[in-house]
Formats: structure tokens, sequence, C-alpha cells
């Protein structure tokens, strides 16, 4: 019975030595001790370089060092997140002058809402809200400013090089809008409604060129109009 209490007992410094080994030399998880190796067999970090775990909700043994490297996916994420956005491109007045709104017609030949055959489509209509601000596309003049029973409240801008703008089914017109007003591009001349022969509140908008309707959305024609100040005095005097 001694001799058996013995060899157990052997047997049981032997496994706990082997256990401490494991410990200081590998450590658990792989992770490594100062001065010790990993379970890949390279070596792990100096004690000088040992860290706390940056996650103190995870348990880690006291005896043990945390490698600290930062995922790399996570390192560029954060990078990226930190990267300012770009800005928005600026509104486009010439092929898009109201505040909001979705393109629901275009330029050309369609069978209108209202009719049964096809006809030519002078202009582009923009969706939107009652009451949403339509801009003047360019620089010019308010040539013409009245209420018609096709038109409904319509407005006709002349700009310089040719070009002219009209503005069709408005619900109102800007208090400072009147025949012979100058305005700038950008700036508010009404509002969309649904006045006239129409169907719904949008903005039927038309761009003439040398007294022929062309599409405002086309790339042959100018990707703007003038701003303030180019060529508008002269339009007076015309």
């Amino acid at each position: 019975m001694k001799r058996a209490a013995a060899t157990i007992a052997l047997m049981s410094v032997t496994l706990l030595c082997a256990g401490c080994a494991s410990v200081s030399g590998v450590g658990i998880f792989g992770l490594g001790t100062p001065g010790g190796t990993r379970s890949d067999n390279s070596p792990a970090l100096p004690v000088a370089e040992t860290r706390k775990s940056p996650h103190p909700e995870f348990f880690y043994p006291h005896n043990l060092a945390w490698e600290f490297r930062p995922n790399e996916r996570l390192a560029a994420a954060t990078q990226k997140h930190r990267t300012p956005r770009a800005k928005p491109p600026a509104h486009n007045f010439l092929t898009k002058p109201v505040a909001t709104g979705r393109l629901t017609s275009g330029h050309g030949y369609r069978v209108s809402p209202l009719g049964t055959k096809p006809r030519k489509h002078n202009g582009v209509d923009y969706a939107a809200a009652k009451g949403t601000e339509v801009y003047a596309a360019g620089a010019g003049i308010v040539e013409r400013i009245y209420r018609s029973k096709s038109y409904g409240n319509y407005i006709r801008i002349r700009h310089a090089d040719g070009y002219a703008t009209a503005y069709a089914h408005l619900h109102s017109y800007a208090k400072d809008i009147t025949r012979g007003a100058i305005v700038k591009r950008g700036q508010t001349i009404g509002t969309v409604g649904s006045t006239g022969r129409s169907t719904g509140n949008h903005l039927h908008f038309e761009l003439i060129y040398k007294g022929r309707f062309v599409d405002p959305l086309s790339n042959t024609v100018k990707t703007e109009l003038a701003d303030t100040g180019t060529n508008v005095n002269s339009l007076t005097q015309n």
C-alpha cells in the first residue's frame, strides 16, 4: 500500500510539473508568456512589450501576456470612416430648376395625358409637391409673366447668347417677379402648382435657343446659363 501511494504521489508531481511547464512556456490558448513561446513555436513578446487586455469583458489569466495587434480591416474601416465625405455636386438649375421633384416626362413626341394622339412635348416635366420653389435657370430679364388656359401661371425669362427659359403651371409668383425684372441664376421666381391644362402638381420647363425649343437635358446644349452680370445689362436694351 505504501508503495502504491508513493507511485501515485510521484505521478501527480510529474503531471503538475508538466502543466507548469506548459503554462510558463506555451501558455493557455497559445498566447504565451513573457519570454516563452506560443503554440505556433514563435516567440512571445518580451516583458517590456506586454500589455493588458483592451477588452476587460473577456477573461485572460493574470499570468498570461496580451499581445495587442489591431485588426487591419477594422483599422482600414476606421480610417475610411474618418475620411470626410465628398460634397454633393452643385444644383444644376438648367437641367432641374426646381428644389425637389422627379422627372416624369422628357422632351420630344409623346401621348399627352390629356390626349390620345402623339404630340411634341416642347419641354420637360418635374413632378413635385405644391408650393415647391422654382428657380431661374440663369441670369436674365423677365420677358413675359401671365396666365393662360393651357400653361396656367407662366413665366418666360430672356437670357444672354440667344437663350430663353419658360416655366409653366405655377401655383404662384415670387413677390419681386414682374415683367422687366432682372433675376439671378438660382433666384426663386415662383412655386410648383397645377394651374392651366394639367393633371397634377408639376413644373413644365422649356429651354428656347434662338426661337427653337431644345432639350435642356441634351448633351449638345450648354451645361449652365450665365450667372449674374454676364451680358445681362445688354438685355434691357433689346
